[in-house]
């Protein structure tokens, strides 16, 4: 820009540009001719309802968690019965011994604890130590449990698809075998299968794992490419 002109383009003072002169010209007559129009009023409704919206998403999002840290009353008879129990494990407030892991019970273990539960007439997973895991569900059709933290061993003797366990990063869904299933504290986690294969499954992605292979899960991708153990 040419400083002596400067100022016209601002307010009008100063020299006048030829080019803009002639712009100007050539212009003039589709310029707006009285006052200028309103301004439309911004309405507040959209973000009312956003505000409605967020709070709604908050509330499901606390009661989500609150469930899925309530354990159901151990004991009874439908659900996982304890096969064996070393150290402490707990079921909500109660110490073990004995008993059954419900649907909706949440299972945890001490630094030094264990637990080995049946899974119906199937098969057998035991729990490692430091553990958290829930019975999601149980009957003819699945056997649901869900690791959060901690590992589990799982022998199975099944139809595929009839043990599925979750974790924060994948699921992992029994095709017949016995396997190791670790989550770490971070969410992501490793599945070490050491007979049959086993399924991992994550958003879009697949991963079979066979005999003799490990996977890696996290939680931002989902399952790795198995690789063997050698």
């Amino acid at each position: 820009m040419n400083p002596d002109t400067d100022d016209y383009l601002w307010d009008g003072g100063g020299a006048v540009d030829p080019e803009v002169a002639r712009l100007e010209a050539l212009l003039g007559g589709l310029g707006h001719r009285g006052a200028p129009p309103p301004l439309p009023r911004r309405s507040r409704a959209p973000l009312a309802i956003i505000g409605g919206l967020v709070a709604i998403a908050a509330a499901v999002a606390l009661w989500l968690a609150t469930r899925a840290n309530t354990s159901a009353p151990c004991g009874g008879d439908a659900g996982f019965r304890f096969a064996a129990i070393a150290g402490t494990a707990r079921c909500g407030d109660t110490a073990l011994a004995a008993g059954t892991l419900p649907v909706g019970g949440w299972l945890e273990t001490s630094r030094d604890g264990t637990a080995a539960l049946t899974i119906a007439d199937i098969g057998e997973v035991r729990i490692g130590a430091d553990s958290r895991v829930g019975l999601i569900a149980t009957g003819p059709d699945q056997h649901r449990l869900s690791l959060v933290r901690g590992s589990l061993h799982a022998v199975v003797t099944a139809p595929p698809r009839l043990f599925v366990v979750d974790t924060p990063a994948a699921t992992a869904v029994d095709l017949g075998c016995e396997y190791d299933l670790a989550v770490d504290p971070d969410g992501g986690g490793t599945l070490s299968v050491r007979r049959g294969t086993v399924e991992l499954a994550a958003r879009d992605r697949v991963a079979v794992v066979p005999a003799g292979t490990v996977a890696r899960t996290r939680t931002a991708h989902g399952p790795g490419t198995p690789a063997r153990r050698d």
